[in-house]
């Protein structure tokens, strides 16, 4: 009976018939039930517990992917569709509160925001578009676990994430993805507790935010980013800012009774938030920890840290043992505030420093230009990202990867 049932199981998965992977979850947890009723413990937490242990893990989509766009992209696409409309013009331009009411409006019109014909947009907007397109369709084949994350790169402001929600209420998934500001610069990262609070007090994002919480609590996610805070202030701004940022937006959600996940945006070398994870992660504000932890791994990290079975296990044994030393910390750090007014006053002056160097000093980015390989670099075709955000634009339009 248990060899039928498998060819079952088996039948349906050559044939693709399965939905979701909860429905094989189901028919294998059938299997391992009547095993332990009928003397085969033996088989059901072997063979059996290990193929159901995968199937929790990688369902039938393998890997759950996130989406990310540029909010700028974002807001230059919605400009189109409401001058489509005639909704407003040169949305861009609106003031954030202005920007913010339409948006929210928006989000609770029930008249479609995207036309069926989607020519009549610029190519970069139909690629917008496209993308929230897939994505609602992905949801739909293979239920919402395959894409649960959607952010937005160089978020500054409330409506960049607003902007998020309204599209993805658009394709249907509002209420089934993360939807994640990234904070990157140093004064994005430095107004991202108000930037938060602005939204948890919005009715249409706190009604996203119930929604997608369930029965746990609320959670939200929150990016932020160590590349591009370390090009646009140095190292120690960044890295002071960083950590202020994360502490503050820590008392912030606590206050609005809101469970914080952050998602570091790590690189691979130090400047990029690189080095070991597991002295990264404990030199973190320990009450930031308390909502989990979530980070990336880029490039050149990925090779060096699991191509190799032994390392990738010790990799991830001090993850997850920083991870839960942090968690078990209760009490806040006892940091002498004058602490903070020094390291306040330090990083400002790095800062100055810094960008009087890079972006004030005459010449500096021909003689960058020319004493790097930046230009050849940007031809090849070997990374994830172009080398600049813009086709224009000098140091700050660079990528900082």
């Amino acid at each position: 009976v248990y060899r039928q049932q498998m060819n079952i199981v088996y039948n349906k998965l050559k044939d693709d018939s399965y939905e979701s992977s909860r429905d094989l979850l189901d028919d294998l947890l059938l299997v391992q039930n009547s095993l332990m009723e009928h003397k085969g413990k033996r088989v059901a937490m072997g063979e059996v517990q290990r193929l159901i242990r995968k199937v929790r893990l990688f369902g039938l989509h393998l890997v759950p992917l996130e989406v990310r766009e540029d909010a700028g992209l974002h807001a230059a696409a919605l400009e189109e569709i409401f001058d489509y409309y005639e909704v407003a013009e040169n949305y861009t331009t609106l003031t954030e509160d202005e920007k913010q009411a339409l948006l929210t409006r928006e989000i609770c019109n029930k008249r479609p925001l995207f036309p069926n014909e989607i020519s009549v947009f610029t190519e970069t907007t139909q690629s917008i578009i496209r993308t929230w397109q897939m994505i609602g369709q992905a949801h739909q084949k293979y239920d919402n676990i395959v894409i649960d994350t959607v952010i937005a790169s160089m978020s500054k402001q409330p409506s960049d994430v607003l902007a998020m929600l309204l599209l993805a209420k658009e394709v249907g998934i509002d209420n089934d993805v993360y939807i994640v500001p990234l904070f990157e610069t140093i004064d994005d990262l430095y107004n991202s507790p108000d930037v938060m609070s602005t939204l948890f007090n919005n009715k249409e994002y706190r009604r996203h935010l119930v929604a997608r919480s369930g029965k746990r609590g609320l959670r939200q996610q929150v990016m932020i980013g160590y590349s591009d805070s370390s090009k646009d202030g140095g190292y120690l701004a960044s890295n002071w800012n960083l950590y202020n940022s994360q502490r503050l937006l820590t008392e912030r959600c606590v206050q609005e009774g809101v469970s914080l996940e952050l998602f570091h945006g790590r690189g691979g070398s130090i400047g990029r938030g690189g080095g070991p994870t597991n002295r990264a992660i404990l030199s973190q504000p320990s009450e930031s920890l308390h909502g989990g932890v979530k980070i990336t791994e880029q490039g050149e990290v990925i090779a060096y840290r699991y191509s190799n079975k032994s390392i990738a296990h010790r990799h991830l044994n001090q993850v997850l043992n920083a991870v839960l030393v942090g968690m078990g910390i209760q009490e806040k750090d006892d940091v002498p505030q004058s602490y903070f007014e020094t390291m306040a006053e330090l990083s400002e002056l790095g800062r100055k420093a810094y960008r009087n160097f890079v972006y004030e000093s005459d010449g500096f980015i021909e003689y960058w230009q020319q004493a790097t390989p930046i230009s050849e670099l940007g031809m090849m075709q070997i990374s994830s990202r172009p080398a600049k955000r813009k086709s224009k634009g000098g140091f700050a339009a660079m990528r900082a990867i």
